[in-house]
């Protein structure tokens, strides 16, 4: 009887738990692609290769970590934007209201053998609801691998094909290649390319200050993009690096003066968005003004529109 009674007891608290989940490897994938911390990329790196990234400096390691966190961010800043789904046949949908047009990735393949789950994506292009014919046929390839029962992405590639033998494939190519050169026609270079190797360096400063800024949000999101170039340098304070000191650019830049141009930060608006002008110290010689904000695009205008270059500038390459 007391056997009986005991099975019977055991029984009860076995139905009585709730059997745990595990994470599928799809599922994983995502969480890292979607990371908003150190910690989730890091859970699902392979072990030997946290072991040999322990090795660099943190800073080094904390820009790693911002730089793989661009989709939580973008999902942050256009919350309709990015779409993902745990099962299915689409991973992902990135939709641009704007030019009405959205990108879908399709599961081609998802082969789970023993610890390994390999994973093959395609990517579709989509314009006012029509799918667009590409020239190749991009693929993205997966490995995820079981270790310490989490799964942890194991090989990340991808490969690119082309049936040149199609011949509207040929066509669609060589149309591609003609509407390159007409737009490129289209613009005089005066409009799309830096005249002096300071008015370059300066698109590179630019360049430098927007990775800066997102980098700065990811690290400080309560702070938001800031308007002080001091926030984003301090690497020679000789303290470690914080939101009044991101350490994010070096020390002339911080200056704010570079290559005969003056660099200034405006209209910050939390995680909105913010300004960027650099203008020429000297002014009657024909610099341009060039601007750029939280779109990523650098403009630049002539001397004579300096103080419209956010309405009348034009892209540079």
């Amino acid at each position: 009887m007391r056997r009986w009674l005991a099975i019977l007891l055991f029984s009860t608290f076995a139905l009585g738990q709730t059997p745990q989940i595990p994470q599928t490897p799809r599922q994983a994938l995502l969480e890292l692609l979607k990371a908003t911390s150190a910690e989730q990329i890091d859970k699902h790196t392979p072990d030997v290769l946290l072991a040999e990234m322990a090795k660099l400096p943190a800073d080094v390691r904390q820009k790693q970590h911002q730089s793989m966190m661009f989709l939580s961010l973008l999902m942050a800043m256009s919350p309709n934007t990015v779409q993902t789904f745990d099962a299915g046949p689409t991973l992902a949908v990135i939709q641009d209201p704007k030019q009405n047009s959205k990108v879908e990735i399709s599961v081609e393949r998802d082969d789970l053998t023993g610890d390994i789950d390999t994973m093959e994506f395609s990517i579709h292009i989509f314009k006012d609801g029509k799918e667009q014919e590409l020239p190749i046929d991009p693929r993205i390839l997966v490995d995820m691998k079981l270790e310490n029962n989490v799964w942890k992405l194991a090989r990340f590639g991808g490969s690119v094909s082309i049936q040149l033998d199609d011949p509207k494939v040929a066509a669609r190519l060589v149309k591609s290649i003609q509407d390159q050169m007409a737009k490129t026609a289209a613009v005089a270079p005066s409009q799309t390319a830096p005249r002096t190797m300071s008015e370059s360096n300066v698109v590179i400063s630019l360049r430098t200050l927007n990775t800066a800024e997102v980098s700065y949000l990811m690290s400080y999101p309560k702070a938001g993009f800031t308007c002080r170039l001091s926030d984003l340098g301090g690497s020679l304070s000789g303290k470690a690096a914080d939101e009044h000191g991101a350490q994010l650019i070096n020390p002339a830049l911080e200056g704010g003066s570079r290559y005969g141009y003056k660099i200034q930060l405006s209209a910050c608006e939390g995680s909105t968005g913010y300004k960027i002008v650099a203008a020429p110290m000297q002014k009657g010689v024909g610099h341009r003004t060039y601007c750029t904000d939280q779109s990523d695009v650098i403009r630049s205008v002539d001397e004579a529109d300096s103080a419209d270059c956010f309405g009348k500038g034009k892209p540079v390459n």
